[in-house]
C-alpha cells in the first residue's frame, strides 16, 4: 500500500539547490519507488522547505530514511537531516477536488498557467511545474 507523507526541513542553499539535487537523483527515486507530489518553501522563510510526498510502501519510507548516500546527498544540497520532521497521512484523504487548484495559486512570468504541462526552460523537463522560469532568458 503506498505511503503519503508531509514533511519540513531546513534547507540552507536556497531552494534552487535542492531542487537541482532531486533532479540529479530522479532516477533513483523513481527506481526506489519515490515521487514528489509537492515541495516548495514558505512564504517569508526561503530556509523552511515542505513537500508531500508518495512512497510505494511503508518498506521504502523506511529505506529511504536509511539510505546514508542519499542522506550525505541531501545534506551536500543544505538539507540540515536533523531538523526534518515527517508526517504519515492517513487513508482519509482527497485530492484535486474540483480540479487542481494550481491555476489559481501561481502564475509563471510568462502570464501562462504555472501549472500547464510544458518544458521548463531552466530545468527542461515536461512536468506539472509551477515556477518562475517559464519565459526567462
Amino acid at each position: 500500500m503506498a505511503i503519503i507523507t508531509k514533511s519540513e526541513i531546513t534547507i540552507t542553499k536556497g531552494f534552487d539547490t535542492w531542487q537541482e539535487m532531486v533532479y540529479s537523483i530522479e532516477d533513483k527515486l523513481t527506481a526506489m519507488g519515490i515521487s514528489f507530489l509537492f515541495a516548495g518553501t514558505e512564504k517569508d522563510d526561503p530556509t523552511k522547505l515542505h513537500a508531500v510526498m508518495r512512497f510505494d510502501s511503508m518498506d521504502v519510507l523506511k529505506q529511504f530514511g536509511a539510505d546514508e548516500a542519499l542522506t550525505e546527498i541531501r545534506r551536500e544540497a543544505g538539507a540540515v537531516i536533523e531538523s526534518g520532521v515527517m508526517t504519515i497521512i492517513s487513508d482519509d484523504f482527497f485530492r484535486g477536488l474540483p480540479s487542481l487548484l494550481l491555476d489559481d495559486v501561481a502564475k509563471c512570468d510568462s502570464g501562462r498557467g504555472a501549472s500547464q504541462r510544458m518544458e521548463c526552460p531552466k530545468y527542461g523537463r515536461r512536468r506539472l511545474h509551477i515556477c518562475s522560469h517559464f519565459g526567462s532568458d
